[in-house]
């Protein structure tokens, strides 16, 4: 074999390893457009939920809560709307820095430290709800637009608002840390 035809090998070769870097780029940034995708569309559902309360609160507001629990909500929930309006912020950031991975990977870690104490808080504003709420059903509370519906089925309903909120806490931090994982791929794989 000449030298020539070493060459051409070499070149070929060194052709399709470029080839293969651009698919591995492309396919990280596909995987990570589809988690980041997944993650707006979950914050967006959060503030189009808080919007719809307040909206309701202001022209129809609910009747099966008594005065205190109505009171409550209508200072948490928007509250709780601000707060997810400000997180989504640092995720468009985030976001926004595509071309920055290190700028990105802070973003994400503010981010991701945001909407860690933002769930416990809402997981501590939720204890005097519930507690307002079965003081409510206890007639302790007056209001007569409970009766008639069993303390079971409350319980029930309060457990499992409770367990979804869990499993969904859950599912949303594994989006969050799998998102990471793109980037950090993606970083090494730029460093390479």
């Amino acid at each position: 074999m000449d030298l020539e035809e070493l060459k051409k090998q070499w070149d070929g070769l060194s052709e399709q390893l470029k080839k293969q870097q651009v698919l591995n780029h492309s396919l990280i940034n596909r995987a990570m457009n589809t988690k980041m995708d997944s993650i707006m569309r979950y914050n967006l559902i959060g503030i189009s939920c808080c919007v719809l309360y307040i909206l309701l609160a202001i022209f129809a507001p609910p009747t099966i809560f008594s005065r205190l629990v109505t009171i409550y909500l209508n200072i948490v929930i928007p509250f709780a709307g601000i707060w997810q309006c400000v997180s989504f912020g640092l995720f468009l950031k985030m976001r926004h820095y595509r071309n920055n991975i290190t700028t990105m990977e802070h973003y994400l870690i503010r981010y991701e430290k945001c909407e860690k104490l933002n769930y416990v808080v809402q997981y501590i504003i939720v204890m005097p709800f519930v507690v307002l709420f079965l003081l409510q059903y206890n007639n302790q509370l007056v209001t007569p637009n409970l009766d008639g519906i069993p303390f079971w089925a409350i319980l029930v309903f309060l457990i499992f608002v409770l367990f979804s909120s869990v499993l969904g806490t859950m599912w949303y931090f594994k989006k969050i840390k799998n998102l990471k994982q793109c980037i950090r791929d993606l970083k090494e794989f730029e460093e390479e």
